[in-house]
């Protein structure tokens, strides 16, 4: 089954999301992993730390849609409701005759569609691909932060589902990095600068602060 979710912006604007009720999902008798990982605390604050202690540069890069840039391996239906059936073909009136007789469409998903049970592995297994491709490494202790050394310096990106933390020292191996993953997903939000928020938290690499030790 699918839920629709409405949500009225500040701005006035109505956003609207379509999602599968992954709820009833079953799997029958497969032993799939849809687990799907996502940076640890430890990994996070560590990284952090590196940033601000190497003055490194930072952009926060949100994929948009990041589902959706991941094709669904199984075959996996969803099923509209009467309204939103009707309302869909009003849009489409070439559907019409794949209407139900409970007046109701089924659709077959292409994509990973947002509350399917495997969509957010399949989506990380795109982007793990991805970021191997342009010749990043998983680290061993955590599958959700990558390096690679460009120019001699290390360039760091965390994975936390769609949000993506990439620092390097040098401005220009950022702007590169980004540059390629534009190539990949449709479209990146990208947020740079001394202060920023990333995961609900409030950064601000202007407030640190070094201490010497008392031998110092």
């Amino acid at each position: 089954r699918s839920i629709m979710f409405l949500k009225l912006k500040r701005d006035g604007r109505l956003k609207a999301r379509l999602v599968a009720d992954g709820r009833p999902q079953a799997w029958f008798g497969t032993e799939m992993d849809i687990s799907s990982p996502t940076a640890s605390a430890e990994s996070v604050f560590v990284t952090l730390t590196i940033d601000a202690t190497e003055n490194r540069e930072v952009a926060i890069a949100d994929i948009e849609g990041a589902y959706l840039e991941a094709s669904m391996e199984e075959e996996v239906h969803v099923e509209l409701d009467e309204e939103l059936s009707a309302l869909l073909i009003e849009l489409v009136p070439e559907w019409l005759p794949y209407l139900r007789a409970n007046r109701k469409l089924v659709l077959l998903l292409l994509k990973a569609l947002y509350g399917c049970t495997q969509s957010a592995r399949l989506f990380y297994n795109l982007l793990a691909k991805t970021l191997i491709a342009m010749g990043f490494v998983a680290n061993p202790y955590d599958r959700c932060v990558f390096n690679k050394t460009i120019d001699g310096l290390q360039c760091t990106i965390v994975i936390y589902v769609d949000d993506l933390k990439i620092s390097c020292v040098s401005s220009v191996v950022v702007d590169n990095v980004i540059k390629e993953l534009q190539q990949y997903f449709t479209k990146l939000t990208i947020k740079r600068g001394k202060q920023l928020e990333y995961l609900g938290m409030e950064l601000d690499f202007n407030a640190l602060r070094l201490f010497s030790s008392p031998q110092e």
